[in-house]
């Protein structure tokens, strides 16, 4: 026991106040810190593509193995069953399949009705490229798809409406100004 004395000091502290623009910087990640979460996160990522592919190289090797047991357990014919079956099932695919190319490119040449355009569609043999090139060709030499009627007067002549009425309802200024440039007594 020694006679050692204790000192305490008593601090007082003084409230701190804090800037509003310290407490933002206090809430931001330092850098290094969000470097490290982005490089686990890409780690991860390959970890998981990596693992994926194991798991899929295990599902084929399974596979294998099922067929190589039921070839060897004299079940072979069920072996050819299965795979018999699974060619069925893609060849029916692939015969839709081009059953709809040939049915699309026979409907866009269709469409085509220049011999010169026609020649070059031929010479395309992607159907995606196909299908740009005779929309480019059909909105060239598309028709004038205009709703205006023809009259029996001039093009001035109420503005190419059928009637003075149909004029001044659709377009009472254009109406007014025709009015006043056809009529010489017009009082304004």
């Amino acid at each position: 026991m020694s006679d050692e004395k204790t000192v305490e000091t008593q601090t007082t502290e003084e409230p701190q106040v804090k800037n509003p623009s310290t407490e933002a910087t206090e809430k931001n990640v330092p850098y290094d810190r969000f470097q490290e979460v982005v490089t686990a996160k890409n780690d991860m990522a390959s970890q998981i593509g990596k693992l994926q592919a194991q798991i899929d190289e295990m599902n084929q090797t399974s596979k294998q193995q099922k067929e190589a047991k039921m070839i060897k357990d004299g079940k072979l014919e069920e072996s050819l069953a299965l795979r018999t079956k699974e060619r069925d099932e893609y060849k029916i695919q692939a015969d839709e399949w081009k059953t709809h190319k040939s049915e699309k490119r026979e409907s866009l040449m269709k469409q085509i009705t220049n011999d010169k355009q026609r020649s070059i569609a031929e010479g395309l043999s992607d159907l995606i490229k196909l299908e740009d090139y005779v929309n480019e060709v059909i909105s060239v030499n598309a028709p004038s798809t205009s709703t205006a009627r023809a009259t029996s007067g001039s093009a001035k002549d109420m503005g190419g409406y059928s009637s003075w009425e149909e004029f001044a309802m659709k377009d009472p200024k254009g109406a007014g100004k025709a009015i006043e440039n056809s009529t010489d007594n017009f009082i304004k």
